[in-house]
């Protein structure tokens, strides 16, 4: 369900000197967007729509803004309202995981996971950790939906998952 007939997208790869290509269109795009596409001096990033406040909006202004806005999310910061939706709407749009540490011995601290991108390895979480950590790596203990069982030792390349639970074990 296409907007753009074929005798456009030629036109618009012909004036860029594109006159033999096969063009595979996956979305709905404009014209612009095409153009953009082409010349490659513009890159699409992924957003999140935040309308802040909604505490002293009344219900008739909130529904014309869903009307408008409808993949937005409604919050309120002061009132705490719908902050954890938007935490979990960015963690899963732009593809964060979230890593919680446990020192050797000692329990894990689920209160402040590290952020890091999806599909991270060990060898990222150590770099973020301290620049040593690396180099002095021995293995590392997993718990979670990345490891076989639970504290699964690994090296720095295992994969981590969202919510794992990592101990770092380096040399002295």
């Amino acid at each position: 369900d296409i907007d753009l007939d074929k005798k456009t997208v030629q036109s618009v790869l012909s004036e860029y000197k594109i006159h033999n290509a096969n063009v595979i269109i996956r979305a709905n795009i404009t014209v612009d967007e095409l153009i953009d596409v082409v010349t490659g001096n513009r890159r699409y990033v992924r957003g999140v729509t935040v309308v802040n406040k909604i505490d002293l909006a009344d219900a008739r202004t909130i529904a014309a803004c869903r009307e408008r806005l409808p993949n937005a999310i409604m919050i309120s910061a002061d009132g705490d309202v719908n902050t954890n939706s938007l935490k979990e709407r960015v963690y899963t749009e732009f593809g964060f995981i979230r890593i919680y540490m446990k020192p050797q011995g000692q329990p894990a601290d689920m209160d402040e996971p590290m952020i890091m991108k999806g599909s991270s390895t060990v060898s990222e979480v150590c770099s973020a950790i301290h620049r040593d950590f690396v180099r002095k790596f021995r293995y590392a203990q997993v718990w979670g939906d990345s490891a076989k069982h639970a504290g699964q030792h690994v090296g720095l390349s295992h994969v981590l998952s969202d919510e794992d639970v990592v101990t770092v074990v380096v040399r002295k």
